[in-house]
């Protein structure tokens, strides 16, 4: 039976929008999710790119280390609930308080945690149209009680012990702001909000990461990165199970090597992958039987970004990549969107391997290089050789980072419009209002602004005032991975824009 919570999220029209245009007062503090990334030209159609891009989103939550290695006792935890739940504690320890924000008119306004719930999609990265599935997850959070194994001994307690929704534009209204209002269970409010022993985690990497296991093997790697013996707790295969699927503990453990294959490897890549943490899997045997688990954990050795200016190791990668076969276009994809010391040290391994003459051929090198680099066959050590490597590289001068960077903005612009164009008017309409009330309209001459009147073709530097604020709306300020693959194809003669002239 569906609680009075989730009926009353299905009479909120507004909501089957959600998910599209957002608007955030504050760029850096609420990334939204937005139409496909324009960090990339290229003809391919990009089906659904979550805008949060970069590692600039440096907002951090403070979970207590009580709440980190929770193990459901009742119903389920799935991977957008366990986002949606990191997602609640952050909002709830920047408000401080219950009853600072939100519907003040609403009963009990002062017991709840106010917020839009548009911040819930951004924040989340929740880029589907299916908002039901997301109001399920919320509604589930009530439902769902979990162990926390602490000093305090906590027994079986409910993640939040209530949700509400309100739009003061009224039930049915498209309009108006939806307000999300949640409340912790007493018991551990104090834990969500001010906890005395915690572990810092980053709202970035806890929403760029997928899947349930990974979220999970993250927070409690994390945990212990900071411990001297860098190490997590060891414990049994069915604890883990617990803690990585979400599972009730009434839930059967399957046999260990269907484990590991299906949720521990998955997790071990995908923190390896996402997050600045390198995360091995340590086995304790009784016999021939996988009894207890346990993980080391260390931090990722990472080199400043480079430029694409002087782009000398990068058109090296770009040619080495092409000898094994693969696609000029792939290739630039897989320098501008992968790890540099992953990157290097896969094709050195690879390389390497192909010239082993004592081994059989390889038939394809390409797709020996794309299973490797999928499967993370380089090693820790190997990326962490091929980052600590001392490399000189030519600075990029001021003036043509600067050049580089209008060029950008510039080409980024025109996608913004072409964006705007496949909106429907009253979308396009409330975009233009939006703009009507920003700085970049003010900055405009008297004379630019009268050409947005009905009727009248607006100006070109009208245009590219439009065009340049959607875009900034949108993907916020350019990052230098976007600038990396921008300067790249340019560098390399790809289908780079030419600047446009306002």
């Amino acid at each position: 039976m569906r609680s009075p919570f989730y009926e009353t999220m299905r009479n909120f029209p507004i909501l089957s929008q959600a998910a599209h245009l957002m608007v955030s007062s504050n760029s850096r503090a609420r990334r939204v999710q937005k139409p496909p990334k324009a960090a990339e030209p290229t003809s391919a159609v990009q089906s659904q790119v979550v805008v949060f891009e970069g590692e600039d989103d440096d907002r951090t939550l403070k979970k207590s280390n009580d709440t980190i290695a929770v193990r459901v006792e009742k119903g389920g935890l799935s991977s957008l609930g366990r986002k949606v739940f990191n997602v609640l504690i952050y909002h709830a320890q920047q408000l401080g308080e219950p009853g600072t924000t939100g519907p003040t008119e609403v009963r009990n306004h002062a017991k709840y945690f106010w917020i839009p719930l548009r911040d819930v999609v951004a924040d989340t990265r929740y880029n589907s149209n299916d908002t039901e599935l997301l109001k399920q997850q919320i509604d589930q959070l009530q439902d769902v009680r979990v162990k926390i194994e602490g000093q305090k001994q906590y027994t079986s307690e409910r993640l939040i012990s209530s949700a509400t929704l309100y739009n003061p534009a009224g039930l049915h209204s498209r309009g108006g702001v939806v307000w999300l209002g949640y409340a912790f269970p007493p018991e551990i409010s104090s834990e969500m909000l001010r906890p005395m022993q915690y572990t810092k985690l980053s709202l970035y990497y806890l929403t760029s990461l997928r899947t349930n296991g990974g979220m999970a093997l993250y927070e409690n790697c994390r945990r212990y990165l900071t411990n001297p013996s860098k190490v997590t707790n060891r414990q049994t295969v069915q604890w883990w199970y617990q803690v990585l699927t979400g599972n009730p503990s009434t839930a059967e453990v399957p046999e260990y090597k269907y484990f590991k294959r299906d949720t521990l490897l998955k997790a071990i890549r995908e923190v390896n992958d996402v997050t600045d943490l390198v995360v091995e899997l340590l086995e304790f045997k009784e016999g021939r039987r996988v009894v207890e688990l346990q993980f080391r954990v260390s931090q990722k050795a990472q080199e400043p970004l480079q430029l694409p200016t002087p782009a000398v190791d990068s058109a090296a990668y770009l040619t080495r990549l092409m000898a094994l076969g693969i696609s000029q276009a792939e290739a630039l994809e897989h320098i501008g969107t992968t790890d540099q010391g992953k990157l290097v040290a896969t094709l050195e391994m690879v390389e390497k391997r192909l010239e082993n003459k004592r081994l059989a051929p390889v038939d394809s090198p390409a797709g020996y290089f794309l299973r490797a680099l999928r499967g993370s066959y380089a090693t820790a050590q190997d990326i962490a050789k091929v980052t600590t490597r001392k490399i000189e590289r030519p600075v990029a001068p001021k003036v043509q980072l600067e050049e580089l960077t209008h060029r950008f903005i510039a080409w980024r612009a025109e996608e913004a419009m072409g964006y705007v164009r496949e909106l429907d008017p009253e979308k396009r309409n409330e975009l233009l209002e939006r703009f009507k009330e920003s700085p970049a309209f003010r900055a405009l001459h008297p004379s630019a602004k009268k050409t947005l009147e009905q009727g009248r073709e607006p100006s070109p530097m009208v245009k590219a005032s439009f065009g340049t604020w959607v875009a900034q709306d949108l993907w916020g300020d350019p990052t230098e991975q976007d600038l990396y693959g921008f300067g790249l194809k340019e560098m390399v003669g790809g289908a780079a824009p030419q600047q446009i002239e306002a």
